[in-house]
């Protein structure tokens, strides 16, 4: 994390809260990294394009939905995405058109065995959950065969 945080600093993002480890005493003693927001960022900066997992979030502005769903799919990642608005049918809209494996809408990170997941592009490891991580384990095949008549 934290070299993320200096790649974003000398790429010209203000950090605006966290980038530092955290290491609190007692029952929840252990080594966190606080959660970091970047403002003043572009969507070329390597902490818009790659993967982080962490508590990093980059802050990059936008005028339209167009241009947010531009932003989103800027990257060669699809591994999750969230929209938040009270505009749901804008939600869906703005859901449908970004490249991801996932979209949230109004919450983040819910998660439910029996819903696929997965990302698109260059992010994930084909499907987890859901029907659809059976094309995983099985490879489709057909066979015909003429039988002979009378």
């Amino acid at each position: 994390m934290s070299e993320y945080v200096r790649i974003g600093r000398l790429e010209g993002a203000e950090l605006v809260a966290g980038g530092r480890t955290h290491h609190p005493q007692g029952p929840d003693s252990g080594w966190y990294y606080l959660p970091t927001i970047f403002s003043n960022a572009r969507n070329d900066m390597r902490i818009a394009q790659d993967e982080i997992f962490g508590p990093v979030l980059t802050v990059i502005p936008f005028d339209t939905d167009d241009e947010a769903v531009a932003l989103a799919n800027g990257t060669r990642f699809g591994l999750a995405s969230a929209v938040h608005t009270r505009d749901i049918k804008r939600a869906h809209s703005v859901a449908a058109a970004m490249r991801a494996g996932t979209c949230w809408i109004n919450t983040y990170s819910q998660w439910d065995p029996g819903v696929s997941f997965g990302g698109r592009n260059a992010s994930g490891y084909s499907r987890e959950f859901g029907p659809e991580v059976m094309n995983s384990y099985t490879e489709l095949k057909s066979v015909w065969v003429e039988l002979p008549t009378g």
